[in-house]
Parts: structure tokens; sequence; C-alpha cells
């Protein structure tokens, strides 16, 4: 079976049996066709929700957050160039502080990658980013091509010390 996925990763060649035949005589032959995948379509930043944390917390980049999207590429060619790396806390791959300035949708996909917050008292830090599927200049952000690094915000949320707690993971995850 021929799939989108399977037609990203190697050209896939098609073979043609033909007769042609002019009444006197007759030939028999094949053809091949080689299909080569072409990344025409641009990388869309299909979600920018942004996080929010407790002073000194840890918070998943999930695609529910973060999620970048391309038809003709797969998840680990997206990547998202980071521009400026967060001020008042740090970025994680796979429990890691981030060593390259960069990281992949099949990493946010795979929870791989986190946010910690300093534990100061900013509350406000964000990073911005460019999306790029490794082969075409520009990304879509809400249908219009972008150029130009985005922002991913980070908010840091209070929690007083009588507040239930499950209150607060009820707030943090809405």
């Amino acid at each position: 079976m021929v799939t989108q996925e399977s037609m990203l990763k190697a050209a896939l060649p098609l073979f043609a049996r033909f007769i042609i035949s002019n009444g006197l005589r007759t030939e028999h032959g094949v053809f091949e066709i080689t299909l080569e995948t072409v990344d025409r379509a641009l990388p869309v930043v299909t979600r920018n929700k942004g996080l929010r944390l407790a002073q000194g917390a840890v918070g998943l980049l999930s695609p529910d957050l973060l999620q970048l999207t391309d038809p003709d590429t797969p998840a680990e060619n997206l990547t998202f160039l980071l521009v400026q790396l967060p001020q008042h806390g740090r970025l994680y791959l796979w429990g890691t502080g981030l060593l390259q300035h960069n990281f992949t949708q099949q990493d946010v996909d795979s929870r791989n990658v986190a946010y910690r917050h300093s534990g100061g008292d900013s509350q406000t830090d964000c990073f911005t980013f460019l999306a790029t599927d490794r082969t075409n200049r520009g990304f879509l952000v809400n249908g219009r091509v972008w150029e130009e690094p985005v922002l991913f915000a980070i908010q840091r949320v209070f929690c007083r010390d009588n507040m239930d707690v499950d209150l607060f993971w009820w707030y943090l995850s809405n």
C-alpha cells in the first residue's frame, strides 16, 4: 500500500508494460516512472498557546500548546529554531538543558521538551522561534507567510499557601 508517509521516505518507482504493433510487427516493452516527492508546502504553526506554571515549576511543551504541521514533511524534520532563549528559566530536551538552539515537532509530540522556571520573581518569560521544514523559507501563522521570529509566552501563576492543590492543577490544565 502506498501512503504519504512511505512516499516521503523514498522515491517510488512505477512500472508499466506495453505492446506496440503496426500490424506487421509487435514489440513488447516496459518503462519505469519514478515519482520523487517535492516539498512545496510551508510548515504551519497550528498551535502556540503559551505555557502557565508556578514559580520554580517545570512544564511540558505538549502538542496542545505548541504544534507545527506540514502535509509533506514528517514531524522529525519540522524544526523550531530558537532565536531568543528564555531569560527567567531554561528549556530542557530529554531532561537535559537544551544544548543546541532547536528542537523538533517530534520532540514536542513525544513530550521531551520542558521549561523550568528559575524560581525568581519574574511573572513572565518567553522564547522566540522560527519554524522550518528544512527545505522551504518561511512558514504560516494565521494563514499568513511569516519569516520573523514568533513569541512563545510563558506566564507564572501564583499559588497561595492555603490553596487546594487539586484546584491549582486544574487551573494550570485549563
